[in-house]
Parts: structure tokens; sequence; C-alpha cells
């Protein structure tokens, strides 16, 4: 099962390599992309420029919604947040927990400094449970409009979390502002 999670997440972040910043302002009031989150009572945060991906990003690509660290010298990502929807979600909050999570609909995070110590948390497994709210997502997109036209929007999560050992971690304080990349 590590195995098939680890290889969902490079999947995903090899398909979304991109940060972002706008100058000018965004659909939800601010100019940057940017996320922040408590981990078991430990502040985790980016924000960040486009399109340098070495320093982490906070990205929406039609269904996937990444949220990354930046990477160190061994090119190791030390945090990296997937929320994986089975389709393009539309207004609303999302739950994802072990009774609805699949491939195609999944909240995975790893954390840890290389990849021979890094642990995958998931919905995937029981106790797990995983709010995550998406306002309305703007249709242009780096992909059809560039950059300049390119859509904001911000949202939140929160929740809980566990790896194949039995782990879990709380996640409080979620919030995200993403740029619409396809």
């Amino acid at each position: 099962m590590k195995k098939i999670l680890f290889s969902i997440i490079a999947c995903i972040g090899i398909m979304i390599n991109s940060s972002c910043s706008k100058s000018g302002g965004s659909s939800g009031g601010g100019s940057v992309c940017q996320w922040s989150c408590d981990i078991d009572g430990v502040h985790y945060s980016w924000t960040g420029t486009y399109p340098d991906s070495k320093y982490g990003q906070s990205v929406f690509a039609s269904n996937t919604l990444a949220l990354y660290l930046p990477q160190n010298v061994f090119a190791f990502n030390p945090f990296m947040l997937v929320v994986n929807f089975p389709t393009e979600p539309s207004s609303g909050t999302y739950t994802f927990n072990s009774s609805n999570s699949d491939i195609s609909n999944v909240v995975i995070l790893t954390m840890g400094t290389k990849s021979s110590d890094a642990v995958a948390y998931s919905t995937y497994l029981s106790g797990a449970s995983m709010n995550v709210t998406v306002p309305s997502i703007p249709k242009n997109s780096v992909a059809n409009a560039g950059l300049t036209g390119a859509g904001y929007f911000k949202g939140s999560f929160s929740g809980t979390l566990v790896s194949a050992a039995g782990k879990s971690i709380s996640i409080t304080n979620g919030q995200y502002e993403v740029i619409r990349v396809q």
C-alpha cells in the first residue's frame, strides 16, 4: 500500500510541476498563492512565486489540489499534500474518509526529511477523515488563458489522516489560495 501511495503522489507531482504568484490580485482578494496549516500543533506554510517549481507550490489542475513545501538539495519534497477529487469539484465541502476513499477520491500527505524516512498519511485507512472546502472554481486556467488570465480561489481543509502503521495526525487551520493551472 505504501508503494501505491508514493506512486500516486509521484505521478501527481510530475503532472503538476509548478507554483504560483500573481501580481495585481486574485478572485479571492489576495495577490499570491499560498497555503498554511497546523499538524499536531506544528505550523506549516508556504507562499510562492510563479513559475519556479523548486520552491513549493499551491495549485489546482483539473481535479487535483496540490500543496507542496520546497524541495531540499536531494530533490525530496519534505511536505506534499494532494487532494484528488474523482471529478472536477463544484462549490461545497467534501469529506474524505476510509469508506469513500480510493485512487480517484483521496487525500494523501507525505512528510519526511529524505525519501527513506518519508511517511505517507491518507484518508484510505480507518479513523481518517478530512474536510476540504471548495468555493466557486474559475473556468480560466494557465492552460487556456495564460498566466495573466488564470483564475485563483481560496478554500480550507482540516481533519485526521492515518499512516499504514496506524499513526494518526491532526490537521487544523488549513487554508489555501491556488492558481488554476489546467
